[in-house]
């Protein structure tokens, strides 16, 4: 399938509006469930039924999502929560344990550093009570990009930890958002750790 290509303006804008949505799933995590697309022999439209666990065991579950672009593990308890409204050949969202998620999303290049602080620029006054703490990384699985890591107390009252990264090649923008309660990441950071090692970008 050929997308069209977008200008760097108008990828811009898409991001913006994903990282609207984003910020309102922060609020809630009873967005509404669609279809997923998987690897597996199940017909398009279908998602894999996964209870979840009282214990989070965070082991990879088969079979992965796959996209045009990209695919990775789902954790096992982890499920689809991308929007109705979303392009779900190019965004998916999957919702954890304690309002923890994952977001993915690629299209045309942008500019690594441009396209992280695009994400950024949304969340902090989108989320955060205040300025939030940053911290940079520039790995993210085994890809070598832009991230940071953005720590405090959010307009829901809670202390929040968020992990935005970029990379791009001469082909592709990928951006993903790891996010949860401070209180709640150390339980659930292998499952992030799992989707980080399956995570593959497709060119």
């Amino acid at each position: 399938m050929t997308r069209p290509a977008l200008s760097p303006q108008v990828f811009a804008g898409v991001l913006l509006s994903l990282l609207a949505s984003c910020s309102r799933h922060s609020s809630s995590s009873s967005g509404p469930a669609v279809a997923v697309t998987f690897a597996s022999a199940a017909p398009v439209g279908s998602i894999a039924a996964s209870a979840p666990s009282a214990v989070h065991d965070n082991a990879p579950s088969a079979p992965s999502v796959k996209r045009l672009d990209f695919s990775f593990d789902t954790p096992s308890g982890w499920v689809d929560a991308t929007a109705a409204d979303e392009d779900k050949n190019h965004v998916v969202v999957i919702d954890g344990p304690d309002t923890c998620f994952f977001r993915v999303s690629d299209s045309m290049p942008v500019p690594v550093e441009e396209s992280l602080e695009i994400f950024v620029a949304e969340e902090k006054p989108g989320l955060f009570e205040g300025a939030p703490k940053e911290t940079t990384f520039a790995e993210w699985g085994g890809l070598h990009g832009a991230g940071k890591e953005l720590s405090g107390k959010t307009k829901f009252h809670v202390e929040s930890r968020i992990r935005i990264f970029a990379y791009t090649n001469e082909k592709h923008t990928w951006a993903v958002i790891e996010s949860c309660p401070a209180e709640d990441w150390a339980k659930n950071e292998s499952a992030f750790v799992a989707i980080r090692k399956s995570f593959k970008a497709i060119d």
